[in-house]
């Protein structure tokens, strides 16, 4: 998979003017222009996220983001905003997802957020991240490796194929998704991916 430039090829792209210098917090980063809107989502009620049990241990700087991931990043009223919009920010990190993205942020800024003008917005952050450690295709054996995982942690097919995926690149899936994929040591949450190197 690519990898950043030593001259910080991904912060001159998700970011307004010079490359973000190193070692800031997200408070202090410049909002870039694909991320800006006069809307913010309306926030779904949620009952509160149980602790992390078990964490998995990150070694690579290539990070495999699922849709939770990435629509955190746009949500400011979601609790891991700050640390999910710091990976996309993170010149030193290598980002790559699944084609399965678009159609999940799609489906979410229309149907739960009530904002199909963000769809652009997030569509412009998933060609970024293509350009970056790439954009998966979902392929026949993919899906079938995502069918064996989703039964053997009784997880959805969806939330295995990010799985499959992530294992196939040999990636560290990051998820928003504590029940189904962090609690089951199948991911790391935003938080956990930004305080590893």
């Amino acid at each position: 998979m690519p990898r950043p430039s030593a001259s910080g090829r991904r912060a001159a792209q998700f970011s307004v003017g010079s490359p973000i210098p190193l070692c800031v917090s997200a408070a202090q980063i410049a909002q870039p222009p694909w991320m800006l809107s006069s809307h913010t989502p309306p926030r779904a009620t949620e009952a509160p996220r149980p602790s992390v049990s078990r964490r998995i241990v990150l070694e690579l700087s290539t990070l495999f983001l699922d849709a939770s991931a990435l629509l955190a990043a746009f949500d400011a009223d979601d609790e891991l905003h700050g640390s999910a919009r710091a990976l996309l920010l993170d010149s030193q990190r290598t980002l790559a997802s699944l084609d399965l993205i678009r159609y999940e942020v799609a489906n979410v800024a229309v149907r739960a957020w009530k904002a199909p003008e963000q769809v652009p917005l997030l569509l412009e952050a998933i060609e970024r991240i293509a350009g970056d450690g790439g954009v998966v295709p979902s392929t026949d054996a993919l899906l079938a490796s995502a069918a064996r995982l989703a039964e053997e942690h009784g997880i959805s097919v969806y939330d295995a194929a990010y799985v499959a995926a992530a294992r196939q690149s040999g990636s560290t899936l990051v998820s928003c998704d504590f029940r189904d994929l962090i609690d089951k040591g199948l991911a790391c949450s935003p938080p956990d991916a930004v305080c590893h190197r």
